[in-house]
């Protein structure tokens, strides 16, 4: 859900008055990003339901903010990590990606197909050891 969310957020995952959680990202943000950030906070809910308590809410860098409504002090930097690692695998799947590689030149145009930011393809490939090796890192 697009949510007009505080300048320095860019998605949340909030506990409801009924017992379900709600997922929202910065309607302002580009797709691109809102479909991270999506895939980050359900990465959240799967991985660290039984911490979530009221929620988090994930800064520009998918960090948890401090003095915020919905600050949790028990997700920390690793749980962020396991969140992006649950998005990129949502995305762009190892498996659909190895047997894509060769299509694609240069990181913008996986990007494009796969309708993800420059950074996260360039992140993903370079993790998968498909960067530069596979595919030409033209994002900088």
């Amino acid at each position: 859900m697009n949510a007009a969310l505080p300048p320095d957020v860019s998605g949340q995952i909030k506990l409801l008055d009924d017992g379900t959680y709600e997922i929202s990202s910065a309607a302002g943000e580009p797709i691109t990003r809102q479909r991270f950030t999506i895939a980050h906070e359900l990465g959240h809910y799967i991985l660290h339901k039984g911490m979530l308590g009221k929620g988090v809410n994930d800064d520009t860098k998918y960090r948890t903010l401090r003095d915020s409504n919905l600050y949790n002090s028990q997700i920390d930097d690793v749980h962020e990590r396991q969140a992006n690692s649950f998005a990129a695998n949502i995305l762009i799947p190892e498996a659909t990606i190895r047997h894509n590689i060769g299509w694609y030149k240069f990181v913008s145009e996986a990007a494009r197909v796969y309708n993800v930011s420059k950074s996260s393809m360039r992140w993903r490939l370079n993790n998968l050891g498909l960067l530069n090796s596979k595919v030409i890192d033209d994002t900088t």
